[in-house]
């Protein structure tokens, strides 16, 4: 009887031990319409930490799209809302623009991005 409680509370235990550590979501974060909208989305996340620097925005942006003032980027915090719209290699999405110094949201925009190989790049990021 002991062996037969004893095999019940180790496999209770194994299976409590696979189900807190094995079968989560790792860093599932929100839906974003598969891995295209994730990628736009991180594109978005990454101008708030390029912002002031040209090359590093340059690189964010599709080759021969119109850059927007790296300095000026500064004065914004950039975030997305709901999911990206993605059509094959085209994209796009509305950006939330934030009043960086004060957290106060100015207006949302609508972006666009291309696929520039297999990396997402922004085509149109208008600013307020």
């Amino acid at each position: 009887m002991l062996f037969n409680n004893t095999r019940l509370l180790l496999m209770i235990l194994g299976l409590s031990f696979c189900f807190l550590l094995g079968c989560k979501d790792k860093d599932k974060g929100p839906d974003m319409g598969g891995a295209d909208g994730k990628n736009v989305a991180a594109l978005v996340d990454e101008i708030n930490e390029a912002a002031g620097d040209l090359q590093k925005v340059k690189v964010l942006f599709k080759t021969g799209a119109p850059l927007p003032d790296a300095q000026k980027l500064t004065e914004y915090n950039f975030s997305i809302v709901g999911k990206p719209s993605v059509f094959g290699s085209s994209a796009t999405a509305k950006v939330r623009v934030d009043n960086s110094s004060k957290g106060q949201k100015m207006t949302e925009l609508e972006w666009s991005f291309e696929k520039e190989g297999e990396t997402w790049k922004i085509t149109n990021a208008p600013l307020p």
